[in-house]
């Protein structure tokens, strides 16, 4: 009986081993896209670190920084493809991110400019009543 399961056992190994030599190049060209993705990394944002100090712009280190996390999730995004995982799934992903920047913009852009969001809005209001709205009654005091 033992020499049944010794030999099931070493069945299952030679399985383990088939199973993981056929998925070596995949894991190898994983592992060599993520370190080509992290060079990428490395050097986008030390050139948009450059570019924002020939700009004379305020904080390089954030400009450098923000690069580095846009570089990086397109470099995950490529390697959990590589890995095998849906596409839907990472163009879901890909979008809330887009989605997640654009609020967050919008919200900075409210809470930080005020008075210039406040005059935008009332350049807009009174075309869009022009166009869609009736003329609504004012109260004049």
């Amino acid at each position: 009986m033992e020499s049944s399961g010794t030999s099931a056992l070493f069945k299952g190994v030679a399985s383990l081993w088939g199973d993981l030599a056929a998925s070596l190049p995949s894991i190898l060209s994983t592992l060599a896209l993520l370190a080509i993705g992290s060079l990428a990394v490395f050097g986008v944002g030390k050139i948009a670190e450059a570019i924002a100090r020939n700009a004379a712009v305020p904080n390089v280190r954030a400009v450098g920084r923000t690069f580095r996390v846009i570089v990086s999730v397109l470099v995950g995004l490529a390697v959990l493809d590589r890995l095998g995982f849906s596409r839907s799934l990472l163009g879901i992903i890909f979008l809330i991110s887009i989605g997640a920047v654009v609020l967050a913009f919008a919200i900075a852009f409210g809470l930080g400019a005020i008075s210039l969001a406040k005059k935008a809005a009332e350049e807009v209001v009174p075309d869009l009543r022009k166009g869609i709205l009736p003329e609504l009654p004012r109260d004049e005091k």
